[in-house]
């Protein structure tokens, strides 16, 4: 019997968390963005699944926060993996916001210029798009009569 590569599981949280051959993957929608988060390693074996699994959250009208803090191991391989999710969210006029920790940040260093939208926590990041949500509404009341 062959065994699926794909695991699932509970986290304490009660968010389905999907391991992709040792990348962790979680989504949790929120009510700004949809913030995806991967753990664990990301490298030539699971950077193709992982990024299937990831950019299934880019939805029409939702930001998305990819959280990458807790990536241990992110092969120069992976990159393709963020220029991916930058084309698609661009397809769809969706705007995203990308966390990196040590690992990620070292490998953007030195991936020649590749710009990407860092931002620093998730936190921020969802403040971020909750200002540009606010932002149009300032704009779109007066043109509605209405005020805030």
């Amino acid at each position: 019997m062959a065994s699926n590569p794909v695991t699932s599981f509970t986290s304490r949280y009660g968010s389905p968390v999907v391991d992709q051959g040792g990348a962790r993957i979680r989504a949790h929608c929120r009510h700004v963005a949809t913030v995806v988060t991967i753990s664990g390693r990301l490298d030539s074996s699971n950077i193709e699944a992982a990024g299937t699994v990831a950019k299934r959250f880019v939805l029409p009208d939702k930001p998305i926060v990819l959280d990458l803090s807790e990536v241990t191991e992110f092969a120069p391989e992976a990159m393709e993996l963020l220029q991916d999710l930058d084309d698609a969210c661009g397809t769809a006029d969706v705007d995203w916001a990308l966390i990196v920790g040590d690992t990620v940040a070292r490998a953007l260093a030195v991936s020649n210029g590749v710009q990407l939208p860092v931002v620093s926590s998730v936190a921020q990041a969802l403040h971020d798009f909750d200002d540009e949500i606010l932002d149009r509404r300032r704009f779109l009341l007066p043109l509605l009569g209405k005020t805030a």
